[in-house]
């Protein structure tokens, strides 16, 4: 798969960059797997961060139950084939939380998109600590398939673009109502100020790029305040 790497950990390849290649990278991705591709903890993780900047949250959810079913020995150490047995390596430890940070939120493209790949095994849920490219810590709870609310914390200070999540027609920063262009809003960030997002809903809100069809809309008005972690991490 080291062809892919432009999709990922590279960003050369995405939707809105060389849109071609990005989608003939699924091409060959699927046609690596149904060869056999994926058996090693190690490749297993990279399919992972793959299906998630393709942004197929259902897919990637695949891949990450298989790695720890397959791939993950009884004290959570990744494997490799070894003989008739197996040996430790460390790849898919690293490279299976890469994945699910990706599933969650995106920043290679220079605009953080927030739940991008969203499997629909994860309906609802929080998360906090992620970090985004430019020195941003970002908390998000989500609700119905759809983020709810964000938290940024900024280590310097900068403007950053943030790409509306679907289904919603609106957001506030601070409690403040802010300008979207083409589904996109950007905001200043200071060192040390928290930065509380809230979305509104258009219509009904729709699972991310992972799931397919509507499900019900959250409450339109919404508070902003930091979530928790959420441990549960498949169901």
């Amino acid at each position: 798969m080291s062809h892919l790497y432009p999709v990922y950990p590279g960003g050369e390849l995405t939707s809105q960059r060389k849109a071609e290649f990005w989608k003939a990278a699924r091409v060959s991705l699927e046609r690596r797997l149904a060869a056999g591709g994926g058996y090693t903890g190690w490749s297993r993780a990279w399919v992972i961060c793959l299906w998630a900047r393709l942004l197929e949250g259902d897919l990637a959810h695949e891949s990450l139950c298989r790695l720890l079913q397959r791939s993950t020995g009884p004290n959570l150490f990744d494997t490799h084939p070894a003989d008739d047995g197996w040996i430790f390596q460390i790849d898919g430890n690293f490279g299976g939380p890469a994945g699910l940070a990706e599933l969650l939120l995106q920043s290679h493209e220079d605009v953080l998109r927030i739940l991008p790949a969203l499997p629909k095994a994860w309906p609802k849920g929080s998360v906090t600590g992620l970090r985004a490219r430019g020195g941003i810590e970002v908390d998000i709870a989500w609700a119905a398939g759809t983020a709810t609310t964000a938290t940024l914390r900024a280590h310097l200070t900068r403007s950053q673009k943030i790409a509306l999540p679907p289904g919603f027609s609106r957001v506030t920063v601070n409690s403040v109502n802010v300008t979207i262009d083409k589904g996109v809003f950007e905001i200043p960030l200071q060192p040390n100020a928290v930065c509380s997002l809230a979305f509104r809903v258009l219509a009904c809100a729709l699972f991310g790029r992972g799931g397919a069809g509507a499900s019900p809309a959250p409450t339109p008005a919404l508070s902003a305040s930091s979530a928790r972690s959420q441990r549960k991490c498949f169901h």
